[in-house]
């Protein structure tokens, strides 16, 4: 069975290619009365081939190639890029404006002005949350769901049992297979009842969608750390985003009523089924609770001006949680390790520990900066298509 459903991103979204994009891929033209402050991917290979007949361009790139002065080389790309060679193009925040004017004249071996891509369509460029993500996502709610309906006595059981486990991929292997009810001593992908679940991607185009900007890393205070962050974003709607996309969930009826071969005697057993149902009430059990806890501790007892609009989307996801076809999720880099992990008992994240051998995760939050606003990044809302 198959269920369409539209994807509003609330926040900015972040799913990232790996690569880091500097001023020999983009550029800030100048700003005009006609033209805004805008971002543009440019292609430096599309330049060189543009002007592969041009002597004079040619012997200038050559000449600070072989002098390996990065200044130079920059200079050429930035100066020679024209409308041919934009791949693409994004609005940007004024706090990242204000950070390429001060870096664009800089050294460039300390150039601080490097981004984060954002996955996109091959060949079309608009920015994609794979349907892998979702999915991901979608796992993480359903284990934390199953976990918590565990009875008394099994969870302490399985917490004692387990947090004696050393191996963390152990460790979360055998919660995966004690959850799912995989009939399984070692981990196979065959028995996995989520493979009865596909989720198609969602690709979002047109204007309004896309985003340059920084994010913070702050403490409970709010205070700004060292680690500041430019990123594309998908841009979300408390961010005067457009984005809206639509996406297929599919659920293969045929192989959850199949049967599995366990053990030595191989004996049969059916698979854990999971339905829509299911879906959307663990999205919403897992994601509401740690979101609550997250804003209780960071910025329920703020009176910053930067967190006005958490509120705003406490309030909006408290309401598309209790409207039915509806779910939130979150999704993407910097969704933060509570929200990608099991709840507090059974939480182990592979994080940095401080001194006293405790893990250093939950002290700080990752925001993006809009307007001077900060948003935590990855929250969605998803809304069944009668």
């Amino acid at each position: 069975m198959t269920k369409k459903y539209t994807i509003k991103p609330v926040t900015a979204v972040h799913i990232g290619t790996g690569e880091e994009l500097s001023f020999l891929d983009y550029r800030v033209p100048p700003v005009t009365e006609e033209k805004p402050a805008v971002y543009e991917k440019f292609s430096s290979d599309r330049i060189l081939q543009r002007l592969a007949d041009d002597k004079k361009a040619m012997d200038t790139f050559d000449n600070a190639n072989k002098s390996k002065d990065m200044n130079e080389i920059l200079d050429f790309f930035q100066r020679n890029c024209k409308a041919e060679d934009i791949e693409y193009s994004c609005d940007i925040t004024g706090d990242f404006h204000k950070i390429y004017k001060e870096n664009i004249n800089k050294d460039a071996y300390e150039n601080a002005a490097l981004v984060f891509q954002m996955y996109r369509s091959e060949g079309l460029w608009t920015p994609v949350i794979p349907g892998s993500s979702l999915k991901g996502a979608m796992r993480t709610a359903l284990l934390n769901w199953y976990l918590n309906k565990l009875p008394p006595d099994d969870k302490k059981e399985g917490i004692e049992t387990l947090n004696n486990e050393k191996n963390l991929d152990n460790f979360n292997e055998r919660i995966q297979r004690r959850l799912l009810e995989i009939k399984s001593e070692k981990p196979d992908p065959k028995k996995d009842p989520l493979r009865a679940v596909s989720i198609s991607d969602c690709s979002f185009g047109g204007d309004g969608c896309q985003m340059v900007g920084r994010l913070y890393n702050v403490n409970k205070k709010l205070e700004a750390l060292d680690l500041q962050i430019q990123a594309e974003v998908i841009r979300g709607e408390l961010m005067d985003g457009k984005a809206v996309s639509e996406l297929n969930i599919s659920i293969n009826d045929k192989l959850q009523n199949s049967k599995a071969v366990y053990g030595k005697d191989k004996d049969l057993y059916q698979f854990k089924k999971i339905t829509f149902k299911d879906l959307q009430d663990s999205c919403n059990y897992f994601y509401w609770r740690e979101f609550e806890k997250e804003y209780n501790e960071f910025y329920r007892y703020s009176n910053d001006e930067y967190i006005k609009q958490i509120i705003t989307l406490k309030e909006k996801l408290e309401k598309a949680k209790d409207i039915p076809g509806q779910f939130i999720i979150r999704v993407g880099r910097w969704s933060q390790v509570e929200f990608v992990t099991y709840e507090n008992d059974f939480r182990r994240p592979k994080t940095k520990k401080g001194k006293d051998g405790k893990p250093l995760h939950g002290n700080t939050r990752t925001l993006f900066d809009y307007d001077s606003y900060y948003f935590p990044m990855g929250w969605c809302i998803l809304s069944e298509v009668e």
